[in-house]
C-alpha cells in the first residue's frame, strides 16, 4: 500500500485535479446517506470532514490496490491458459471452474 500522504499533499492534490479538471462544486464524499444517497460536501478542503473523506478515501484506495492484485493473481492462470481440465483429475488449483 502507498504511504500516507500529509494534509498539505492532499490539500495540493486536490487543488491540482480541481484546477486541471475544471470541476468546481461541492465535493463527492466516500459514504452514501442511510438511504443510499450520495453526500455532497462544500468546503475548502481543510475541515473536518475533508480530512476524513481523505483518511477514508486513503484506505479504500489501498484496499482497491489489493483486491486488483489479488485478481490478478487468481486470474493469472486463464492468461496462460493453463485452465484445462486434467482428465480425470479435474481442474488444476487456483482455477474457476465454468
Amino acid at each position: 500500500m502507498s504511504s500516507m500522504r500529509s494534509d498539505a499533499d492532499r490539500m495540493r492534490r486536490r487543488e491540482l485535479y480541481g484546477a486541471a479538471s475544471g470541476v468546481t462544486g461541492p465535493r463527492l464524499l466516500p459514504w452514501t446517506t442511510p438511504e443510499g444517497n450520495p453526500c455532497y460536501l462544500s468546503t475548502d478542503g481543510r475541515g473536518y470532514l475533508s480530512t476524513l473523506a481523505d483518511g477514508i478515501e486513503e484506505v479504500q484506495l489501498g484496499m482497491g490496490e489489493e483486491l486488483v492484485e489479488h485478481a490478478r493473481e487468481v486470474l493469472a492462470p486463464l492468461e496462460h491458459g493453463r485452465c484445462r481440465p486434467q482428465s480425470t483429475a479435474g481442474w488444476p488449483a487456483g482455477c474457476p471452474r465454468p
